[in-house]
């Protein structure tokens, strides 16, 4: 019996139960082990389904999955996600050739309780090495009071829209770095985005933070995660409106003792593809007029293009106050 025939047969037998299909506490154990639970879970052979109670476990429930589509982008939730895959899923077909998507190069960054993962996959029906597409799966990830780690947002492309997948990330395409998008330069490159980003959290003395230019970097969808330290020990997940809002009540503008603030990137690790990026952003705090450091810590920040300009999805960020100092490989030479 060849492996396809074991593996169908295996699937017959244990299907009532289920067991393939749900949740394993060792998939929250890190963020490889979420990324490789998620692969899992997009492999079925002829006749099966997709594993959805093990997949949904591995997002938060404000998770977002963005399918970028040229200069476009199609918002997902896990279970819209779910339905829309199984409308392409021909079960009960005698034909059905099954599917596979299946990691082949990964690039992680993580610093505390937040990790990005930029994973590129190639796809092929069951036990077959014969490609139906490649393309990269950026997620972004953070761990909860509990220690599981799970899926904030995940966004992904594809070869047959943007391209050769660049060597760096285990394709064969070359390794330039995308040119710019016309227009405002505030959204013209993931990094330029996260730049304008840090200009809307500083204010000097006197002034107010510059809250209607943040909300034009994200995506009306996108979610924000700080450090449990700032949240005081409350694992929370902000919109933009609800970030703002919570800033505004830490802020005092004007008077004696407002010395304004600062925070500002000192390094970053750009990963991009197609209409997919993520920026790993070391920054400092300070007051505005001094030189004096208040804190460090990484934002972590996931964008996506779409309109012809860039996007943050979601952003998560940890500090040295609870994580511990900053590996050397995220900090200047």
């Amino acid at each position: 019996m060849n492996r396809t025939s074991t593996v169908v047969l295996a699937w017959a037998l244990t299907a009532s139960a289920s067991a393939q299909g749900g949740p394993r506490p060792d998939d929250h154990a890190s963020p490889e082990t979420v990324v490789a639970a998620n692969y899992a879970t997009l492999q079925r052979p002829p006749g099966g389904a997709f594993a959805w109670d093990r997949k949904t476990s591995l997002f938060l429930p404000q998770a977002v999955q963005v399918l970028a589509t040229g200069d476009n982008h199609i918002l997902l939730s896990p279970e819209v996600y779910r339905r829309w895959a199984d409308s392409y899923t021909p079960q009960g077909d005698p034909d059905d050739p099954g599917f596979e998507e299946r990691e082949i190069h990964r690039v992680t960054h993580r610093y505390g309780d937040v990790a990005q993962v930029f994973s590129t996959y190639e796809k092929a029906p069951w036990d077959s090495d014969d490609l139906i597409g490649r393309g990269i799966n950026a997620y972004q990830l953070v761990r909860q009071p509990d220690g599981d780690w799970h899926i904030v947002s995940v966004i992904w492309d594809e070869e047959s829209g943007a391209g050769p997948i660049p060597a760096r990330y285990g394709g064969l395409g070359p390794g330039a770095e995308p040119d710019p998008l016309p227009g405002p330069e505030d959204f013209a490159t993931p990094l330029a985005v996260v730049d304008a980003l840090y200009e809307t959290v500083q204010r000097s003395p006197g002034e107010g933070f510059d809250w209607a230019r943040m909300r034009s970097l994200f995506l009306p969808e996108a979610v924000l995660i700080p450090n449990t330290e700032q949240s005081g020990g409350e694992f929370r997940v902000e919109t933009p409106g609800s970030f703002i809002e919570c800033a505004e009540r830490f802020t005092t503008v004007g008077g004696p003792d407002d010395q304004g603030f600062a925070e500002e990137q000192v390094h970053a690790i750009v990963d991009q593809y197609g209409d997919v990026a993520q920026v790993f952003s070391t920054y400092e705090k300070r007051f505005y007029t001094s030189s004096e450091i208040l804190g460090r810590g990484i934002n972590s920040v996931q964008l996506v293009r779409h309109d012809g300009r860039w996007w943050i999805v979601s952003i998560a960020w940890d500090e040295e106050s609870g994580a511990g100092p900053i590996p050397t490989q995220y900090l200047p030479e």
